[in-house]
């Protein structure tokens, strides 16, 4: 007793030395407001019996503390007033306490040992001003609470319970009442007739994920009973949001660095208001949802004149998507106008002072702009769920690709910085300059505080893998990490699907696979459940047209996105959603993944700003290049060019280049339309999916992309690309595939440009450079590698980069030359697409060096998938040096085919793969036979010879085609411009090369007609950019499935033949002559003339490694040149024994 009446004295001295009283509470549920100075204490005092007698024992209390200016802190007590000790802000007596920055949320249960019993208890209640002091409402309730005009309030909802509001609007203009969660989902329901409105008891609901917005006009149907309406806010999970209504003439109060959502009509202004205490800047931010919408910010200190906007302004900011204006502050009220420029708008509103943090949304990254590089800005994070893993991220923006954040974490520093943090940010080497920090389930529920450093634009984002993370337009989410056969979802609200399309693209991280479904019913979509989906190996796309029949007539639908991992361990991602129709910004050498539809009007577009002078290369590559068209126009003046109005455009079938020489600084607007399409990727109505890049300092290659298509005009010029590595792999394979021309390859495992003059490996020789390079490698780093490619000469080629033995995609119609380890085994894979017309796949292996043996196995389903291996395989080739396998004809579209190519004896094996699907246009490298079959129905295998590219001379291409059993070989017909070309309108026809008969029995003369040959030339300075011809082959009596070998050559022999190399130099070893004829045994009578090839096998000391010449035999090792003629007499004629190939 003593002891409490000696407490209550000390209590009583301090509130009369201070002349600071207790206020009452005396209303449950409606705030009250106030400020309070730096370092100062509002008390407030809340009787228990009076307020909280018919409160259950099972019933949560809610202590809620909202900051609209500045920060304060709620400390609550049930012994007296709150004892905080000044230093580091800890309370002594407290049973709750928050210190965060912003708006603070405290609960207890009625039920809790912490809550008093007994008689006469009250709660006392300390706000303390921190730093600069607060502007502040609080609020304490247990199911229902006031919100008041303009007034937001900070709420939160456990999972699956209610918390109810009242509002009673002051006029009869039309109002929205909007609830915003910075973590969880809320719903929300309102009513006039129910006090406690939910699912079938209310006459407006909005329930979708994330933000929910109702706007109500009095004067509208349903009648209005009255001014007053319940609310009901219902956490599908557990919620910490903000609440608030707004009239359309009312200023709605800012709450400091919190984000404050709304959809604004065209031409209307949001309005909103701050009070500032104390001299200091203010930061006004304005962030769209989507580049749909434009809005600008107008700031004035006075409405005499009218509302602020552009007739009435102190400081504006009216850019193009997002604003952000910062400007010396005074004491007073600052009103703020956010006008939509020319469409509907979604955006967020953010006021923030210096030093202190804004609030992060789960899922919505907010934008972020230092001026110098020790600058920091501050941000908060509220986890209210333990079950939430929980990643915090920032990446580089526009300009500021390249430079290097910093991101610091902490739990218990509300600004983290270099000497105060628990955590820092690593890079991610496969998203560079994008860095994270991953906190695994259970985390711990609170704010988590976040600090950014570094000069320029960005992005943060914290995001929780059970939470829906919203997509803005045309901005890629980066490295999502998602757990084995887990969902991670996504939210796209489409602006205007009444004339724009939608599409979604997924980018899987380090050789993995995941999948991904898309629905506007389901929020949470998945393999039984979509309405739109892709299950392609690598990247997924879904492509929707606009008024798609499955949207069901929705003008402006929210389109829910579920991304499924597969697998048994985790896997990353990136992934972006963007409508057609609309400017997206592309950075020098970075990939843009994209989809376009197919027609006059359907169009993507893009900008690249140069930032230097200097040649730039603008690259499309399609993901089914042979069987689907898109075109690139170009313009530094049409913002949206067209065919007949840009400055550039490369009209070419498939894949398509343009380089523009002499590029000063300036912006370039770049236009993407869609063709043809052959392939049914992802709807009925199609779409072209293709990767987009601008190169003009280096390009960005990963090891999860297709290979990129690069022709190189000038000689000896250095292309340069940057590649993430990261040391999970155990061999990283470089490989350059050429389609015509000489390369030298270069590599720095440090980052630094890759030259002639600085390398740390380098590759020569032809048809590839080709490194397998070990992950052990002492001068391997983690981070970005240096890939340099010179050009010897003119030269066509493709490069990609591969992790063995992870499973790489397998690119259709390309040869690619891949290499594998003595005893190792490399990964591929592909998923059959719908064709056209119903024709078999093959599979196409030639060995070039060592011994590689190829095991496939393919399944309906992909969950039943299983590698192939020597013991476990549907199709083989063994111990040849090249062979062609036929897989599944196209009734089994959406088939998963696996393929393992085991390696010999050799520390490196060298060998190329083909896969010819259907339709496609198989691209034919100079002087590299290829195996195909002939095909069905009559039909033509297509080819395409892309030659080097030198206007000054003339473009040979000499075509060859070798039958294993047709007598006529296979017909060829060539065209210099037509893709489809056919019989009907060819250029050029084979022939037969020879003209007299060929002995095949030494007593009868036999025509031999198992050889086609054709030339085609294109003269100098008829070819302005790099020149292709087009091939048709077919069998003129319709056989199927018989094997040939094609091939083309640059000069007059028609062989393939290997290329002089100039630096293949060293010690003469040895020299072996190997004649290749026809028949096993061959005696030649006298003055017979006799027809053969030579072939000289010529090892070479190059720094004490051999160097082999590439395997170019022809699958049916038939002999079509001439050139090489004897004429033998008298009797010391040969009988000349064939090896076996």
């Amino acid at each position: 007793m003593k002891g409490s009446l000696f407490t209550a004295l000390i209590l009583s001295l301090v509130a009369w030395a201070t002349c600071q009283t207790e206020t009452p509470y005396t209303e449950l549920g409606v705030p009250t407001n106030g400020t309070v100075a730096s370092q100062k204490l509002n008390y407030y005092v809340l009787d228990i019996d009076t307020l909280f007698k018919d409160v259950q024992r099972s019933d949560v209390i809610t202590f809620a503390l909202t900051s609209f200016v500045g920060d304060a802190d709620l400390f609550i007590s049930t012994t007296g007033r709150p004892d905080v000790v000044e230093a580091t802000h800890q309370c002594r007596n407290c049973i709750l306490q928050g210190s965060t920055p912003r708006s603070e949320v405290q609960q207890i249960s009625k039920d809790s040992p912490q809550f008093p019993s007994g008689a006469g208890q009250k709660f006392y209640i300390g706000i303390l001003g921190y730093a600069s002091g607060a502007s502040y409402y609080f609020n304490s309730f247990s199911d229902r609470a006031t919100i008041t005009d303009g007034h937001p309030q900070t709420g939160q909802t456990k999972r699956g319970k209610f918390v109810y509001f009242t509002y009673t609007r002051i006029s009869n203009d039309p109002f929205v009442i909007t609830v915003t969660p910075f973590s969880g989902d809320p719903d929300l329901y309102i009513s006039q007739t129910t006090i406690t409105p939910g699912p079938g008891s209310s006459t407006w609901s909005a329930s979708s994920t994330g933000d929910d917005t109702i706007t109500i006009d009095p004067s509208e149907p349903p009648a209005a009973t009255s001014s007053v309406y319940y609310i009901g806010v219902r956490a599908f999970t557990d919620a910490y949001y903000t609440i608030y209504a707004s009239s359309v003439k009312t200023y709605t109060q800012t709450v400091e660095g919190v984000p404050l959502y709304e959809r604004l009509p065209a031409s209307q202004t949001a309005l909103f208001k701050t009070t500032v205490l104390q001299p200091q800047y203010l930061t006004v931010k304005v962030n769209p949802r989507s580049y749909r919408g434009d809005p600008d910010i107008y700031v004035t200190k006075s409405v005499e004149q009218g509302p602020p906007g552009p007739g009435n302004y102190l400081y504006a900011k009216t850019t193009v998507g997002d604003d952000e204006l910062t400007f010396k502050a005074e004491p007073t009220t600052y009103y703020i106008g956010i006008k939509a420029y020319t469409t509907t708008t979604d955006f967020e509103v953010i006021v923030t002072s210096e030093h202190h943090s804004s609030e992060l949304i789960d899922g919505t990254s907010l934008r972020g702009n230092n001026t110098d590089e020790t600058t920091l800005k501050y941000y908060k994070f509220v986890n209210t769920d333990p079950e939430n893993g929980l990643t915090v991220s920032v990446v580089p923006e526009g300009e500021s690709s390249v430079s290097d954040f910093r991101l610091y974490a902490a739990r218990n520093n509300a600004q983290p910085g270099p000497a105060k943090h628990e955590e820092e940010a690593v890079a991610d080497p496969q998203n560079p300059g994008f860095k994270s920090i991953n906190y695994n389930a259970p985390t711990q529920v609170g704010a988590y505080y976040l600090g950014v450093q570094g000069r320029g634009h960005f992005r943060v984002l914290a995001n929780t893998n059970v939470s829906y993370t919203h997509l803005r337009d045309s901005e890629q989410v980066y490295g999502v990490t998602i757990g084995a056969d887990m969902y991670k979802y996504f939210i796209f609200d489409a602006a205007d699907f009444a004339t724009q399309d939608f599409a979604v693209v997924v980018s899987p991280l380090e050789g993995g696979d995941v999948d991904l479904y898309v629905s506007i019913k389901d929020p949470k979509p998945k393999t039984s459940s979509y309405t739109w989906h892709s299950m392609r190996y690598g990247h997924d796309t879904v492509f929707i047209p606009s008024k798609d029949p499955k949207a069901e007539s929705v003008v402006a639908p929210r389109f829910f996105v579920g991304v499924h991992n597969p697998s048994s361990s985790a896997r990353r991602f990136n992934i972006r959603a963007f409508q057609s129709g609309y400017t997206q910004e592309i950075e020098d050498g970075v990939d843009v993944r994209g989809v376009v539809g197919i027609g006059e009007s359907k169009h993507n577009y893009y900008v690249f700003r140069t930032p230097i002078p200097g040649m730039i290369t603008i690259g499309l590559q399609l993901d089914f290049e042979h069987d689907s068209d898109a075109d690139i126009y170009v313009s530094s003046t049409v913002e949206k060019p067209t065919r007949d109005h840009s400055d550039y455009k490369s009209i070419d079938f498939g894949n398509d280049v343009i380089s523009i020489e002499n590029s000063y600084y300036t912006t370039y607007y770049i236009a993407i339309a869609g063709v043809y399409a052959g392939i049914k990727e992802t709807t009925p109505d199609g779409g072209i999916a293709y990767t987009l890049s601008v190169q003009q300092n280096y390009h960005r290659l990963s090891t999860y992309t297709t290979t990129v298509p690069m022709s190189v005009t000038k000689q000896d010029a250095v292309m340069q690309f940057k590649v993430p590595i990261y040391r999970g792999p155990e061999n990283i394979l470089v490989s350059l595939t050429l389609v015509s021309g000489r390369t030298r390859l270069f590599v720095n495992m440090n980052g630094t440009d890759a030259t002639p003059q600085n390398h740390q490996l380098m590759k020569w020789g032809w048809p590839s450079n080709t490194m397998l390079i070990p992950t052990n490698d002492a001068r391997a780093t983690n981070g970005l590698w240096s890939i340099g490619v010179q050009a010897l000469e003119p030269s066509s080629y493709y490069l990609r980069v591969t992790t063995p033995p992870d499973e790489a995609n397998l690119q259709p119609s390309v040869p690619h030359v891949f290499a594998v380890g003595s005893k190792k085994i490399n990964y591929y894979r592909f998923q059959m697409q719908q064709h056209s017309s119903k024709q078999n796949n093959t599979l196409s292996l030639r060995v070039m060096d060592g011994r590689a043996d190829v095991y496939v196995n393919y399944f309906t389903n992909y969950y039943e998938m299983i590698k192939p291996s020597r013991q476990n395989y549907t199709l083989k080739i063994e111990n040849r040096n090249s062979g062609i396998l036929t897989l599944p004809s196209e009734e089994y579209s959406g088939l998963y085919v696996h393929v393992a190519v085991y390696g010999g004896d050799y520390e490196h094996n060298y060998f190329s793969l083909l896969l010819n699907t259907g339709n496609d246009y198989q691209i034919l490298l100079d002087d590299q036979p290829q195996e195909h079959r002939t095909r069905a129905n009559n039909d033509y295998n297509r080819f395409e010879v892309i030659k080097s590219y030198n206007k000054a001379k003339p473009i040979i291409a000499n075509i060859g085609i070798e039958s294993c059993d047709l007598n006529p070989a296979p017909l060829v017909y060539v065209s210099r411009s037509k893709k489809n070309v056919t019989d009907a309108d060819k250029d050029v026809a084979s022939h037969n090369p020879f003209d007299m008969p060929y002995m095949k029995d030494v007593n009868v003369n036999e025509k031999h007609d198992y050889i086609q040959v054709a030339k085609i030339t294109q003269e100098a300075g008829q070819h302005e950019k790099v020149p292709s011809f087009y091939l048709a082959v077919r069998s003129p009596h319709g056989n199927v499935g018989s094997a040939y070998s094609i091939y083309t050559t640059t000069r007059e022999e028609r062989r393939p033949i290997h290329k002089n190399d100039d630096h293949l130099r060293g010690t003469f070893q040895d020299d072996k002559l190997t004649l290749h004829m026809d028949n096993a045994t061959v005696t030649v009578n006298p003055h017979k003339k006799l027809f053969y090839d030579l072939y000289v096998y010529i090892p070479r000391n190059v720094d004490n490694a051999i160097v082999r010449q590439a395997n170019l035999f022809t699958i049916c090792g038939v002999k079509s040149y001439s050139r090489h003629v004897a004429t033998y007499t008298g009797s010391d004629l040969p009988s000349i024994a064939v090896p076996q190939q």
